[in-house]
């Protein structure tokens, strides 16, 4: 074992007074060392067996400083070297080369400059794909951050991505333990973000399958489907386990599902994490963490690639699948659990995009000119129970799943258990079919039912909750949604409130500047309250 396999200890040599000998050994590359030109540029040893190959080396070949590694010399750049090490005083190439080979490499030194502009970044963007990690490498250099910015979805990717980086990735991350580094890692619903990246993987000629191919398997059966989808899903799911953030377990920090981020701090190492719905609202506190004013960028939007209509069909096929495998194993995972559901969510509830529907009584229906009311069945999903925070201020937070272009209007009612509405509020999803709403539920009140102000909207609910919030939370969330707008917008909006409060009683004001606030195109913060009368002037524009 070990040197005796291939060391002629049999043989009298004199082993060189060396300090680096056991490591030259240990990497002598005999093929290369064979084949490798001698200064003079003649492959000289071709003719040694791989005994004689090893006695020349410790005879002679170290002496003559010869090439016997191919890795070490290949990420090699001789005049790099020489500038950057001008301590070492090295004559020229020759000796730049020996002294890297022999000495340097196991000196830690740094051989190209790919590899020292990975040791010098300060920010990583070590994240899965498809979560708008180009939108934000974009941003960041836009705002003037002029160091590389590391971009991977896996440690291993880095051969790929940076061919000159002779370190590995976790060499890169640990080559200076007390260097000060920022993750920035973000999170997508996990079926979801498996679809995308297999699409994408498929057009971009990273897989075994063609769009085409991958068309036929989700218009397959759907046991089929899911035995596809499985291992994949199980990728995202065990993503974190990857241990790269410097030894931070993510799932033992707090994520606020509410917000949508986080920010881990351990040491010298940060770690911002982020959901892919919630990023619009992700830009301020990210330009804070960075120091830089960043500005939203979109990049690499599924709608603009040729794919975007079968992936269309994909999700929408995903989405009428039954209860099964793939969402048993979406709702007993750590990563769904932590970034998804929170501590008092609702686990995730699978459910075919259809119309949902009432009495329609409204209008008519597709096909008919009277709906057979009797025949509809509505959609369970959309009654939130909240006897239990009757006259309380509550949290409705709902993300729904559709195949329209945009989210239809909705329109969230306040029942009592009798069925009598006391509320009815108007709720505007998000181009990313999330909704969150602040309101203070009426003392009668026993569910909360949404639905579509058009009879035929075509929706499906994966993700609901109903939380209580105090007021003073509500007052705080809503100061730090609209200073991101700006101190004066923020002036402008208080202002109108007071004018609004003088005429219908200055108990309104609160209420006043919340009816008043205006709404972000991402679909969050949207901020829709009222008093804790129900004869308030807030009420009353509610209700009609």
């Amino acid at each position: 074992m070990g040197f005796e396999k291939y060391l002629p200890l049999d043989v009298a040599v004199d082993l060189p007074l060396e300090p680096y000998l056991h490591r030259w050994l240990a990497h002598l590359d005999l093929a290369f060392y064979r084949e490798h030109p001698n200064g003079a540029g003649v492959a000289d040893l071709a003719h040694l067996s791989d005994r004689e190959l090893t006695l020349h080396f410790l005879q002679r070949g170290f002496a003559e400083g010869r090439a016997y590694n191919r890795r070490f010399l290949a990420f090699l750049d001789v005049k790099d070297y020489l500038e950057r090490y001008p301590e070492l005083k090295l004559a020229n190439e020759w000796e730049a080369r020996r002294h890297w080979m022999y000495r340097g490499v196991f000196e830690g030194r740094v051989p190209n400059k790919m590899t020292q502009d990975l040791l010098d970044a300060d920010v990583h963007l070590f994240q899965m794909g498809k979560v708008a990690s180009r939108s934000i490498d974009k941003a960041l250099v836009r705002a003037g951050h002029r160091r590389l910015i590391p971009h991977l979805h896996w440690a291993s990717e880095i051969v790929q991505t940076y061919t000159q980086s002779f370190l590995s990735y976790d060499e890169i991350l640990n080559h200076d333990p007390d260097k000060e580094l920022i993750f920035i890692s973000g999170v997508r619903e996990p079926l979801e973000r498996v679809v995308s990246g297999l699409f994408q993987s498929a057009s971009e000629r990273k897989s075994s399958q063609s769009v085409g191919e991958l068309t036929a398997i989700f218009n397959g059966p759907n046991a089929q489907l899911e035995a596809y989808l499985l291992p994949h899903l199980k990728l995202v799911l065990d993503w974190f386990a990857h241990g790269y953030f410097r030894g931070i377990d993510v799932y033992e920090h707090p994520f606020d599902v509410a917000r949508g981020h986080a920010c881990i701090r351990k040491g010298p190492v940060t770690v911002f994490l982020y959901r892919l719905d919630a990023l619009e609202r992700c830009w301020a506190p990210l330009s804070e963490l960075l120091g830089r004013a960043l500005r939203p960028e979109t990049v690499n939007e599924a709608q603009d690639k040729d794919y975007a209509a079968p992936l269309r069909d994909a999700l929408q096929k995903l989405r009428a699948l039954p209860n099964g495998p793939l969402h048993d194993a979406v709702r007993s995972s750590r990563y769904w659990r932590h970034f998804f559901a929170g501590d008092d969510a609702v686990a995730p509830i699978a459910i075919a995009a259809q119309p949902w529907a009432d009495a329609l009584s409204r209008g008519s229906y597709p096909g008919t000119a009277k709906p057979d009311t009797a025949n509809l069945v509505r959609n369970e999903c959309a009654i939130l129970p909240a006897a239990h925070l009757a006259g309380r201020w509550a949290n409705v937070d709902v993300t729904v799943r559709t195949t329209l272009a945009m989210p239809p209007a909705c329109v969230l009612h306040c029942e009592a258990d009798n069925g009598a509405s006391l509320l009815r509020l108007p709720a505007r999803f998000g181009a990313n079919g999330r909704l969150r709403l602040f309101l203070r539920v009426p003392a009668a009140c026993g569910v909360l039912r949404l639905e579509p102000e058009s009879a035929t909207a075509d929706l499906a609910v994966s993700h609901y909750s109903v939380r209580r919030r105090h007021f003073g939370r509500v007052l705080l969330e809503v100061l730090r949604f609209e200073m991101a707008a700006g101190p004066l917008t923020l002036a402008r909006r208080l202002w109108r409130a007071a004018r609004g409060a003088r005429v219908h009683g200055w108990d309104t004001l609160g209420s006043r500047f919340l009816e008043n606030l205006e709404r972000n195109i991402a679909g969050y913060g949207f901020l829709y309250a009222v008093s804790a009368s129900p004869d308030s002037h807030a009420a009353r524009a509610c209700k009609r």
